[in-house]
C-alpha cells in the first residue's frame, strides 16, 4: 500500500507543537509494517535547510518539502507535484483543514478519485471553528465542508472529538480514532537526504 501524507509543516519543524512528532510517530510505525509513506509538506519552521522538490529520507518516511508562500503555505510546486503524482497513491492522509496544502489535497483526490481521509485534529471542535469565526465560516461553507464531505473518513485523535464533532456537522463519512503517540524510547531521529 502507498500512502501520501499531506501536512503544511513537518518533522522536524518542531515549533508548530506536538502533532509534528504524532504524526511522524505514526508515519514510521506505517513503514515499519511495510507501508510505502511519502509526506508532501512545505519548508515552513525547518532550522536547518532543505532543499525544495527534493525527496529526503527520515526515518523510512520519504519527505518532500517545497517552498511556500503567505501564512496560509500556497505552492505552486506542491500543486504541481500533487495533480502530477495522487494517481499514484492508493491513499491521501490530510493533516488539517485550514491551510492551502489540505485544500488542494482534497481537491486533486476528489479529481482523480483517490480515497482520502482527513485528520482535523481537534479543528471541527465548536471552540475552534469559533475562533476567527469571520475567516473561518466563509472558508468552510466554501472549502472545507466539501472537503470533509468527500473523504473516506474522519480521523479524530479522541472519542470526545468525534462525538461533538460528526453528528454536529451532520456527516455521514466513517468517523475514525485513533489516538495520538509518540515514540519515546526512540534513538534520536536523523534527516538524510
Amino acid at each position: 500500500m502507498k500512502i501520501l501524507c499531506i501536512i503544511p509543516f513537518y518533522y522536524p519543524a518542531f515549533k508548530f507543537g506536538g502533532p509534528i512528532a504524532s504524526v511522524h510517530g505514526l508515519n514510521k510505525e506505517l513503514v515499519r509494517n511495510n507501508v510505502s509513506v511519502t509526506v508532501f509538506t512545505t519548508n515552513a519552521g525547518q532550522n536547518e535547510r532543505v532543499l525544495p522538490n527534493l525527496e529526503y529520507n527520515i526515518d523510512g518516511v520519504k519527505v518532500v518539502y517545497f517552498n511556500s508562500i503567505s501564512s496560509w503555505f500556497f505552492s505552486i510546486n506542491m500543486t504541481k507535484f500533487l495533480k502530477n503524482s495522487i494517481s499514484e497513491f492508493d491513499c491521501i492522509y490530510v493533516n488539517g483543514l485550514w491551510n492551502y496544502p489540505a485544500a488542494a489535497a482534497c481537491y486533486y483526490s476528489r479529481l482523480f478519485n483517490r480515497p482520502y481521509i482527513i485528520a482535523p485534529r481537534g479543528m471541527l471542535y465548536r471552540y475552534t471553528m469559533g475562533k476567527k469565526i469571520w475567516k473561518k465560516w466563509p472558508y468552510y461553507q466554501l472549502i472545507s465542508k466539501i472537503d470533509i464531505r468527500g473523504a473516506s473518513a474522519i480521523h479524530y485523535t479522541s472519542n470526545d472529538e468525534a462525538t461533538q464533532c460528526h453528528s454536529r456537522l451532520g456527516l455521514k463519512n466513517k468517523a475514525l480514532v485513533i489516538p495520538n503517540g509518540i515514540d519515546l524510547f526512540s534513538s534520536k531521529q536523523r534527516v538524510s537526504g
